[in-house]
């Protein structure tokens, strides 16, 4: 009867470190790359914050070569 106890024990424990793996790989699966762990709000909040880099970038060499 302790046996069973003990085996009933350790197949939870086995299942419930399977669950965590499983919810590790599915962070994987859906990365997509870079880009995958970010919200899609935060993407274009990046995406507006690189345009506006380019932008600055874009003027200040426009000023140092004396064109704006």
């Amino acid at each position: 009867m302790a046996d069973a106890d003990e085996f009933d024990q350790l197949r939870e424990k086995s299942m419930r470190g399977s669950a965590l793996y499983d919810d590790v790989d599915g962070v994987d699966e859906s990365g997509g790359g870079f880009l995958g762990s970010f919200t899609p709000g935060q993407r274009l909040l990046l995406a507006l914050l690189v345009l506006a880099n380019v932008v600055v970038i874009t003027l200040v060499l426009l000023s140092v070569a004396g064109i704006f």
